[in-house]
């Protein structure tokens, strides 16, 4: 059920930490301009980045740019401050009725509601982000897409992880 999921990965934010040795494999993958995007994100996003590519990696998928996806994918929430309670909210719509997760994340929403528009946007976001810090069109498009399953292997391989973690 998807709210196990949820309930689950908010307590896991609750007590993220993340270890200088965790940062080991970011100099291995990424560029300095992606490290410094990396390094933009909240403790508990960066936990389940690195947990994501740990998950891929262990399970034998080790295609350099489905990595740097993994740990790039939500780059997109360090745009701006995305509290957790805004994400709790945001999920719970989505979970609930799509309709009113997109009217929260609507762009013309300023102020109070930003938040809930870099929780809908997030994957669009962090692509544009990613191209600015020169990675390559191929993660830029996994990044951009991991919302959804897309259409090829390396998409579904991501938007399955990433829906599990």
């Amino acid at each position: 059920m998807k709210f196990r999921h949820l309930t689950r990965r908010f307590f896991a934010a609750l007590s993220a930490r993340v270890e200088p040795s965790d940062l080991v494999v970011l100099e291995e993958f990424l560029n300095g301009s992606e490290r410094a995007l990396f390094l933009k994100l909240s403790a508990a996003d960066q936990r389940h980045s690195l947990d994501l590519f740990r998950r891929l990696w262990n399970d034998g998928h080790q295609t350099p740019d489905l990595l740097r996806a993994a740990l790039l994918h939500d780059v997109g929430k360090a745009a701006g401050p995305l509290p957790l309670a805004f994400r709790v909210v945001y999920s719970l719509a989505a979970g609930v009725n799509a309709r009113w997760a997109a009217w929260l994340g609507a762009p013309e929403r300023p102020g109070l509601f930003r938040p809930f528009y870099l929780a809908a946007h997030h994957p669009i976001l962090g692509a544009q982000a990613a191209e600015c810090a020169g990675s390559n069109p191929n993660v830029v498009r996994l990044i951009a897409g991991h919302g959804s399953p897309g259409g090829d292997a390396l998409s579904k391989t991501l938007y399955h992880y990433d829906g599990q973690m």
